[in-house]
């Protein structure tokens, strides 16, 4: 019994499928195709003012895990692009309003779709950390002081964007906290503060240092890109940047950080 109401709900649905979108054959598609394929749609005055809109939007749009430094002109003209191939499928001879609308949208969602599988740490950002290292180590040589090997290189660069939120709302979080209570945060201590609650999770001096690297890298992150935490005072030592006094955007409430 409960397989022929099954078939008859599945037989009902493919009809209705049918019936709303009718089969269109392959010559006809290719025909389709080739036609719009001729089109050369023009931007109307509307399309040009919400294509600026649009990508000042984009600048503007702090929830954007890269923040305004990962919005260029290339988004510019990709959503221009995008645009001009919806118009085609229309068969119009200018790109509208609403053909933006919905390249945007598309653009929209491919960019957090990329954003929430992983987030590119960047090389700049990889060798900055790596440079204080070698610095050190070329101090200490100097100095007769004896080393047994090169200094190791931080080997992660991307990191998914859950964890990449998750720890980036628990040192937004712990900044918030100590903000409440009148006390300053150096950029040296909020790392050590990270490293103290996972402790646990290390049971090797590689881990060690990867986790350090690794949380190095996404305060900068924050700091450089996303513009969710603010540096109030630099490092009084330049060789030790890590001084600097950090404190959370007081425009970015710590659960809406990586939020969609």
């Amino acid at each position: 019994q409960d397989g022929l109401v099954a078939k008859h709900i599945l037989a009902l649905h493919r009809q209705r499928e049918e019936e709303i979108a009718p089969s269109l054959s392959q010559l006809d598609l290719q025909r389709y195709i080739r036609l719009a394929r001729t089109f050369k749609p023009k931007i109307s005055p509307e399309a040009h003012l919400l294509l600026v809109k649009c990508y000042k939007k984009r600048r503007e749009d702090r929830t954007y895990v890269r923040g305004s430094a990962g919005v260029t002109v290339r988004q510019l003209e990709s959503l221009l692009r995008l645009s001009e191939a919806i118009a085609r499928v229309y068969l119009s001879d200018y790109v509208k309003a609403e053909h933006v609308k919905e390249a945007f949208e598309l653009q929209v969602n491919t960019l957090r779709h990329a954003e929430r599988e992983s987030i590119d740490l960047g090389e700049e950002e990889l060798q900055q950390a790596a440079a204080g290292e070698a610095a050190g180590a070329e101090g200490q040589a100097e100095e007769g002081q004896d080393g047994d090997a090169a200094p190791r290189q931080p080997r992660r660069l991307r990191i998914s964007f859950a964890d990449y939120t998750r720890i980036g709302s628990m040192l937004m979080r712990h900044l918030a906290d100590q903000e409440g209570t009148g006390e300053e945060v150096k950029e040296s201590d909020l790392i050590s503060w990270y490293m103290e609650q996972i402790e646990e999770e290390i049971q090797t001096e590689d881990q060690l240092y990867q986790q350090q690297h690794l949380v190095q890298l996404i305060v900068n992150r924050m700091v450089d890109k996303d513009r969710v935490l603010v540096v109030v005072r630099a490092s009084e030592d330049p060789l030790r940047p890590e001084g600097r006094v950090l404190v959370k955007h007081p425009n970015v409430p710590v659960d809406s950080f990586g939020a969609r």
